[in-house]
């Protein structure tokens, strides 16, 4: 150990390097200054390599540690190297400072051989102009993608304005949907292959939507409907045309008809229909009606005529002559038009009696002597068209008697025409009753003419009633009694004066 120490650090044989240069103290400080300052660049080279090597630990590969680290131990080697000089100037350290270069030779050695054996890929690393035309490609990528980002954006907010303006056209052509539908009785659904509904709008307001969609025909529809619906929407989806059907639905509000339109789904929205129903419940109810009424209204055209048959034989048997008989015809039938224009003021389901009191005299008399010189004073009682006839003509006979013979003949005479509905065994007796006064004597005539015949038989005759025609000194008197039916005050509420 003594013989190793004396061969690195021995003085004894050598003498320092300074003598070399006789001590002048020029080249004594000059190549101390130039080991020095050399050793101290040299330490500080790896230690700027170990900073950058803690900074970017994260960045670079295993390889490159240990690069970095065989570079890291060369500087050192050198450095090391330098002061060994310096120290040699004034101490005789020749062995360790021989084996210093040594090692920095063999550092040297491998440093050099790696670095040969990286010099294929160092030369391989683009030059500056290299980097300066990639650098350039990629500005030039990143200006057209940026060119492109924009264009996107442009594309993309004229899609979403578009996208905006067609969800504003849809949602009013929905609104102008609801509104068109909206209490129109027409509901709108689609149903799949399986007859299942899928969407409905506008449901009967007795079959809610919660309680349709996704059940199928026999769950929402009575058993005759579902089975009449289901074949004509299944000869849709097989046939691949329109179908139309009728279909009575069987509701707790009663029966409603519907005209079922049935569209099969085009190819690429599926299998199933898209049906309309349309309630045609009023339109049916009011065919009925019609019907009713036509059947009703050739009833009483044959009634008519054969009132009119019978008014123009007893007015041909009693008249005088053809202007007569044409004369008396002409105004009866005329007062029977009077009384049916009231009963089509009420379509045909009733008139009133002060109604067809004033219908037909008011016309017979005249409009100022009617309202001076005759009264006519009642509750309202509602007539049937049979009884409207039979009043109608009472009142033309008893209107043109009283012009030609009674109280309406002369300038004081008056006539007071009154009923009144009084309760009976058989249930509510009009009592009506013609009175003159202020005309001339009366006298019963010799011989019954129509117009007596008319109301004294036929009239209360035809009316199940009975009446009595009286010639008093102080003018004409009829009375008629009369059974009613309880519909017929019910009509009319409201008292006539």
């Amino acid at each position: 150990m003594e013989s190793v120490l004396l061969y690195l650090f021995g003085a004894a044989s050598f003498i320092p390097h300074g003598y070399c240069l006789l001590w002048r103290p020029d080249l004594v400080a000059m190549h101390a200054f130039g080991d020095a300052f050399t050793a101290l660049a040299y330490f500080l080279i790896p230690a700027a390599i170990v900073y950058f090597l803690r900074k970017r630990r994260h960045d670079l590969r295993r390889e490159h540690f240990g690069i970095a680290t065989l570079f890291a131990a060369f500087i050192i080697a050198c450095a090391v190297t330098h002061v060994a000089n310096l120290l040699t100037l004034w101490w005789p350290f020749y062995g360790l400072q021989g084996l210093i270069k040594v090692a920095t030779a063999i550092i040297s050695l491998a440093t050099a051989g790696l670095i040969w054996q990286l010099m294929p890929g160092l030369l391989a690393l683009p030059s500056p102009a290299d980097l300066e035309r990639a650098n350039e490609a990629l500005r030039s990528e990143v200006n057209a993608k940026n060119d492109a980002l924009a264009q996107l954006r442009e594309a993309q907010a004229s899609l979403e304005g578009k996208v905006a303006e067609r969800t504003e056209q849809l949602t009013r052509l929905n609104q102008r949907f609801e509104l068109a539908l909206a209490n129109s009785g027409i509901t709108v659904f689609e149903q799949d292959s399986e007859l299942r509904y899928v969407w409905i709008y506008n449901a009967p307001t007795e079959l809610a939507e919660t309680e349709i969609v996704g059940r199928n025909e026999v769950e929402v529809l009575p058993l005759p409907a579902a089975t009449q619906a289901a074949a004509v929407k299944n000869e849709a989806m097989r046939s691949g045309r329109r179908q139309e059907a009728e279909v009575m639905v069987t509701m707790p509000s009663g029966a409603h008809w519907y005209d079922l339109r049935v569209e099969p789904l085009a190819q690429g929205l599926g299998q199933g229909v898209m049906c309309v129903a349309i309630d045609v419940t009023a339109r049916k109810r009011a065919e009925e009606q019609l019907r009713l009424v036509m059947h009703e209204m050739v009833h009483r055209v044959k009634n008519v005529f054969a009132v009119v048959n019978s008014i123009m034989s007893q007015t041909a048997r009693r008249a005088k002559s053809i202007t007569e008989f044409t004369t008396d015809f002409s105004e009866r039938v005329l007062a029977l038009s009077r009384g049916h224009d009231q009963l089509v003021r009420e379509q045909w389901q009733s008139a009133s009696l002060g109604s067809i009191a004033e219908a037909v005299i008011a016309p017979l008399v005249g409009k100022e002597s009617f309202t001076t010189r005759v009264s006519i004073d009642g509750p309202e009682v509602g007539l049937d068209s049979s009884q409207v006839q039979n009043f109608a003509l009472a009142f033309h006979e008893l209107t043109t008697n009283s012009l030609k013979h009674g109280a309406l003949s002369a300038t004081a005479g008056r006539v007071r025409l009154t009923w009144s509905v009084s309760p009976s065994i058989d249930g509510p007796e009009l009592k009506l009753r013609w009175e003159e006064t202020g005309g001339p004597p009366v006298a019963a005539p010799t011989q019954q003419g129509f117009g007596r015949l008319m109301v004294e038989t036929l009239v209360p005759r035809g009316l199940g009633g009975k009446g009595v025609l009286e010639f008093a000194r102080s003018g004409v008197l009829w009375t008629l009694t009369m059974p009613l039916k309880r519909v017929d005050i019910a009509l009319y509420p409201q008292d006539r004066k």
